[in-house]
């Protein structure tokens, strides 16, 4: 539906896939790469259609880059993303969510902008060393009440 737009397709492939682009004259799908992040600043979207996200390191290096993004609804997608903003909850509200910041792409990238200056903030490696230890103190302090503890050597 958008001919003019170029599509590089980053990373591995879900099995299946392998060739399926090959005839597609405005795709080409390069696998995986050895630093994904030296392509961030070539692109003009980002998407993420994976199905799995931990925290979702990827779609945080697009974001913090100030990159356009769509994404599915997956594991940390959330934590990066905030709620109806560019995550879509199935194939064809991506599909939608694409096509919208493909044919008004100012506003994708004022809000990529906004979501930016959020996600440097709350990803900042200082930040997140804190709220990790913040988290580990807290098992500890469980661990170590009375309560709490019983043998565990077996």
């Amino acid at each position: 539906t958008h001919p003019q737009v170029q599509l590089l397709v980053v990373g591995p492939l879900s099995e299946g896939y392998e060739g399926s682009f090959d005839r597609i004259p405005n795709v080409a799908a390069i696998g995986k790469v050895p630093v994904a992040t030296d392509y961030y600043s070539a692109f003009d979207l980002y998407v993420s259609t994976s199905t799995r996200e931990g925290l979702g390191s990827a779609l945080i290096d697009a974001v913090v880059r100030d990159v356009p993004v769509v994404a599915l609804d997956s594991g940390g997608v959330r934590d990066v993303l905030p709620e109806g903003v560019c995550v879509a909850a199935d194939e064809g509200e991506f599909l939608d969510a694409v096509g919208k910041a493909v044919t008004d792409y100012e506003m994708a990238k004022r809000e990529a902008q906004e979501h930016g200056v959020r996600v440097r903030s709350d990803f900042a490696v200082e930040r997140m060393v804190e709220e990790t230890l913040a988290v580990y103190e807290d098992v500890v302090c469980h661990v170590a009440d009375p309560r709490y503890t019983h043998d565990v050597s077996t």
